[in-house]
């Protein structure tokens, strides 16, 4: 919990720089991309447990070592498309920002086939079996 609020504190201080500097709008980004890139930093402490928790969902249920490769990436791609879009919608790239959400959902999409072909498969068996 500690380092969540030195993230927060270093990302109110990084707020306050940019607004010191906001007639320099390269810098002001400059120093919004630091900050993403320390709270990305911190956070990966984070997902650890939510990895060894996958890993012991896949040994206990015998699911697929893809499908939950899948949800991992999906769910990284995520959080990267919003942090960079949200960056870009900063430095006044609202086009931008928006093709990348366009294309964050069509590869996570993508992604995702083998997971939505595993569960037709599984509602297959279950309608076969009624």
């Amino acid at each position: 919990m500690s380092v969540f609020i030195k993230v927060i504190a270093g990302i109110m201080i990084v707020v306050v720089l940019s607004l010191t500097v906001s007639k320099h709008k390269e810098l002001s980004i400059l120093l919004t991309i630091v900050a993403c890139v320390m709270t990305v930093i911190a956070a990966i402490s984070y997902f650890v447990p939510v990895i060894d928790f996958f890993k012991r969902l896949q040994t206990l249920t015998s699911l697929n070592t893809e499908l939950i490769s899948v949800l991992l990436k999906a769910t990284g791609i995520g959080i990267l498309a919003e942090v960079t879009c949200l960056i870009c919608e900063d430095a006044g790239q609202a086009s931008l920002s928006k093709a990348l959400k366009f294309l964050s959902s069509g590869i996570m999409l993508f992604l995702c086939i083998p997971l939505f072909s595993e569960l037709m498969d599984l509602l297959n068996e279950i309608l076969v079996g009624v």
